[in-house]
């Protein structure tokens, strides 16, 4: 399936100041693209990512921002993206570094280190903002960088929603 356009409609139920007297709130949020459950996962990334790999090799920066409901498959979806974005990187022959940062409130934890340590950002007047600290792994193909991030992965800070036992927070 293709992806959806680039919005989102949600029209949620509300009630006045009154808590009597329903109405129904209609928004419109824009996205550069949003996905139904029956898009795969190699269309999410030549969609969403596949770009953002190439600006990246170019010397850019790159951010993929996912978001949506608790137990909506954006882990799932995401793993498969990191996947295919390993292949690409690698196949492009680039040397990469890597490092996997979990932000959490006004603490930014390191996830490749043993214990989660704290480490500080960083005012950066050339790069706007710079990490201090933090583990840099050298990655020597894609299944070691894959490797890495589902190491990464099992770390990051989960808890029990209504939805789901591991939800990321």
């Amino acid at each position: 399936g293709e992806p959806a356009g680039g919005g989102v409609r949600v029209h949620a139920c509300q009630f006045q100041a009154d808590l009597k007297t329903p109405y129904v709130q209609h928004s419109t949020f824009a996205f550069d693209a949003c996905f139904h459950e029956g898009v795969s996962t190699e269309d999410v990334y030549l969609s969403s990512s596949a770009e953002l790999v190439d600006h990246s090799l170019n010397g850019g920066v790159s951010t993929l921002f996912m978001y949506g409901q608790t137990g909506s498959g954006k882990t799932h979806t995401l793993t498969g993206v990191e996947k295919l974005t390993a292949e690409h990187v690698f196949s492009a022959g680039a040397e990469v570094t890597t490092s996997f940062l979990e932000v959490i409130g006004n603490k930014v934890l390191d996830l490749l280190v043993q214990g989660k340590p704290e480490i500080q950002l960083r005012s950066d007047k050339d790069a706007g903002f710079a990490v201090e600290g933090a583990y840099e792994a050298q990655t020597e193909s894609a299944e070691h960088l894959s490797q890495l991030m589902r190491t990464a992965h099992a770390k990051r800070h989960t808890e029990a929603t209504g939805a789901n036992d591991t939800s990321s927070r």
